[in-house]
C-alpha cells in the first residue's frame, strides 16, 4: 500500500459578476432588479423585503449581506457572504 499524500485544489482562474444584498433601501433592489433582470423577483411589500433568485433547480432565497452573482453560464445564485469573500477577489478594470 503506498503512502498517503496531500493533495491541494487547483486555483481556477475565474471570474464572475456579482452585487451584494447589503441592505434593504430602494437604491440596492434597483441595482439587484437591473443586475439579474427576469432571474430575480422582489417582494418589496414585505420586510424586510423578499428577494428570490431563479437558479437552474428551484427559486432560492438571498438573504440580507449574501451576493447575489452570475456564474460563466449566465445562472445567478445567491452566496453567503464569507463564503464568496474567501472565494473571490474584486477585479480592479
Amino acid at each position: 500500500m503506498g503512502k498517503i499524500a496531500k493533495y491541494r485544489r487547483k486555483p481556477i482562474h475565474l471570474s464572475v459578476e456579482a452585487v451584494k444584498y447589503e441592505d434593504s433601501s430602494p437604491e440596492t433592489l434597483f441595482k439587484l432588479k437591473e443586475f439579474a433582470g427576469d432571474n430575480i423577483y422582489i417582494d418589496r411589500k414585505a420586510v424586510p423585503p423578499i428577494v428570490l433568485v431563479y437558479t437552474p433547480s428551484r427559486a432560492t432565497e438571498a438573504k440580507l449581506g449574501e451576493y447575489i452573482y452570475k456564474n460563466e453560464n449566465g445562472h445567478f445564485f445567491p452566496c453567503d457572504a464569507g463564503v464568496f469573500e474567501k472565494t473571490y477577489e474584486k477585479v480592479e478594470e
